[in-house]
Parts: structure tokens; sequence; C-alpha cells
């Protein structure tokens, strides 16, 4: 491999189940039963501006862990509507002009074409809003773990260059609002927004692309043994190299970082420690090369 630069269903909600963790004795206990470290516990209280985990105060934990080790949500082998948090059928109309707004064509390679993922973006937005997202098979390419952590904990998908491989991909039809929308959460430092000319994708309705647009990464790919790791949630024909969930990527990351230190705990203390990520990000990098 070479590298370089159901329908009408709801989507999921966060799981917010209460537990009862009062006082340092508690937070005790709550690390022995789960394993999570007491400084990484802390760490995360800080990120909330919680002195203490209390009666009422949510499993803040185990959503952060979920979302990490969940990347990237599931995302559909079949095109839909997302609109109002839910994924419905997609309307025969060209979704290039849908509702009656030019749309340019997004490929959404990691999480973006997951209707979770849509969901949290576009939270807050008006009812009524609507984004068409197609599926198609994009040739000579490959969708592999980057070698950085997203803010969340998890590792994000990057795009490789991969001659004989077909890679399953999302693409997102999205309104010059909607589009600024989505910039703003997408990382300046770690992605770049790109136009993709010669192009050999084809969408589940025929329709040949051969421009497009994507959100690059600015990061080099996740290299542990010297060649990249396939995403197992994205499907691909033709891939040589084994493929890893999000959770078994993540664990080999952690090997090579913190090979003493529990998943959980390495997962938490990556999301709460800015610095901590940081230094994480660029160890990552220096498998890579120079």
């Amino acid at each position: 491999m070479l590298v370089s630069g159901s329908l009408g269903t709801a989507v999921p909600q966060t799981r917010k189940t209460p537990v009862r963790i009062a006082g340092r004795s508690g937070n005790a206990g709550y690390a022995r039963r789960t394993g999570v470290g007491l400084s990484a516990l802390s760490s995360v209280k800080a990120i909330f501006g919680k002195r203490s985990l209390g009666a009422e105060w949510p499993t803040v934990t185990d959503d952060i862990l979920a979302r990490a080790k969940d990347y990237p949500y599931g995302p559909p082998s079949h095109p839909y509507l997302f609109v109002d948090g839910e994924a419905r059928p997609l309307p025969a109309a060209s979704p290039a002009t849908a509702y009656g707004e030019p749309r340019l064509p997004i490929i959404a390679i990691g999480s973006n074409r997951a209707p979770a993922q849509l969901a949290r973006k576009f939270s807050g937005w008006p009812v009524g809003t609507a984004i068409p997202v197609s599926v198609g098979w994009l040739a000579d390419h490959d969708i592999v773990y980057s070698g950085h952590f997203a803010r969340y904990g998890a590792l994000p998908a990057w795009l490789a260059q991969s001659p004989g491989t077909r890679v399953e991909v999302g693409v997102t039809w999205l309104t010059d609002r909607q589009l600024s929308h989505m910039h703003g959460t997408e990382g300046p430092h770690n992605y770049s927004f790109e136009r993709l000319k010669g192009l050999d994708l084809r969408l589940d309705d025929g329709v040949q692309v051969s421009v497009a647009f994507a959100y690059l990464g600015k990061h080099r790919p996740f290299l542990p043994d010297g060649e990249p790791i396939p995403l197992a949630a994205i499907s691909a024909e033709g891939r040589t190299a084994r493929a890893l969930d999000q959770r078994a990527a993540l664990a080999r990351a952690r090997d090579v970082l913190a090979p003493e230190t529990p998943l959980d705990t390495f997962i938490l203390e990556t999301v709460a420690d800015d610095a901590l990520r940081a230094r994480r990000i660029r160890a990552l990098q220096a498998l890579a090369g120079p």
C-alpha cells in the first residue's frame, strides 16, 4: 500500500447513566472497579469543572470512552437523507440540487457520513435542515488511521493512495451555509479542505464523479509497523494490510506510547490533557520518519 497526502431510524442518543460516587474514597472505588486511574478521573473532572462526581452526575467517563472507541460511529453502506436528526430514504432527485439549493459533493472519509456525527455537528440547526448523503466506491484509495488523536480521543480517518484497492466512501452534499459550518467543526491544525480532481468515484446511483472536495489530514498516517492500518468499519476491496477496529487501533497506539497504562486510562488522559495529547501526537508522527 502506498500512502499520500437503518433508514427512518432516529440517531442513538449518548448514554447518560447516573452513578453514585462521592468524595475521594468513592473515586478510588470507581477507579478500582473500572481500571480507570485516579489521575485520569481528576483530569476528566477538571474538564467539566466538577470537584466531585455526585449522586446525580452522569457517567462522564462512559460517554468519553464511547465516543473515542466507537469512531466512525457506524457509517451506513446505503444512501440516506439526514434531516431532523434522522436517516431517512433519499429522494430520487439529484442531490446536487436538492431542495432548490446548489450543493457541493464532499467526500466523507471518516465519521462525517454517519448520522450520529452529523447530528452532533448540526445540533441546534433549524427544523427541516437536510443533508443528502450518497455512498460510492473510490478506486485506488483506502481509508486508514491518521497518526494523531482527535480531541475526543479517537484516531481519525486518513485518505491514502492504494493502487488496486477500492474503498467505500460517503459523499455529503452541502449548501454553502452548511459547508461553512462544517469548516468550523474540522480543526484547521489537523485538516485542509481540498478540491480533488481525476477521481474514479462511482456513486450508488451509477453517477461517475471525477471532481469532489474533501478534508485531508495534515498529519501523516499511523505507521506502528511501517504500514498504515485500514479502518475495519469501512468496507474495501483489494486491501493488502490487515484492518483494525477503533478499539484495537487505540490499543496499538497505547502499546507504542504507554504500554503499562490501561486502555481506558490512556484514552481519558489523551482527552483531558492537551499537552499530553500533543506529545503523544508528536510521538506517533515520529513513527512515520523525519
